[in-house]
């Protein structure tokens, strides 16, 4: 599931941290009490703490799905980033800083502009309205890099594998063990 769903959230969690991470450790459990095929694990939740180049920690956990009664949780992603003045609470609508010692209101960091980057980062780089696939066909013709290329893809997809190894190897795994030079 981290490979198959999760890629995306990591892909945003690289761009938060402004870096990739160099090792990860992961667990996880089939909680979903369906039968398991002899010989195949399906874990439907997980956590990986991932360690970056430049020291971010990521805990990042992902359960399938959870009661419908427990409203108390936001439904679908949203992430929580904590740092040494307070934490921002992302969701796909908000992004909320918390300061660490409640000295103040909470503060709504997305203005009318950063609102409309937003709208702008979610279609691809693209301006509203624009097909997305248009604007990489473009990229190609004219020989310009696409707002998240190649690179920015492979490194989320290996983030992505650098966790599901650790997850079922029950210890840390690193690029240089994954043979993974970046």
């Amino acid at each position: 599931m981290i490979v198959e769903n999760a890629i995306h959230n990591l892909d945003a969690c690289n761009w938060i941290a402004n870096s990739h991470p160099v090792s990860a450790y992961g667990h996880g459990k089939k909680y979903l009490p369906k039968p398991i095929p002899a010989g195949t694990v399906m874990m439907d939740g997980f956590s990986v703490e991932y360690i970056y180049e430049n020291d971010v920690h990521l805990d990042y956990s992902q359960l399938y799905l959870h009661p419908r009664q427990l409203k108390e949780l936001p439904n679908g992603m949203w992430y929580v980033v904590f740092g040494e003045k307070g934490s921002v609470f992302l969701t796909h609508e908000t992004a909320m800083f918390y300061e660490m010692y409640g000295t103040g209101e909470p503060q709504d960091l997305l203005s009318s502009a950063v609102k409309e980057l937003t709208k702008t980062l979610e279609t691809g780089g693209t301006k509203e309205g624009e097909n997305a696939m248009s604007e990489f066909y473009a990229c190609i013709r004219e020989k310009r890099e696409p707002f998240a290329g190649i690179r920015v893809a492979a490194t989320a997809a290996l983030t992505a594998i650098m966790g599901r190894e650790a997850i079922y190897k029950g210890r840390s795994v690193s690029w240089k063990e994954m043979g993974v030079t970046l």
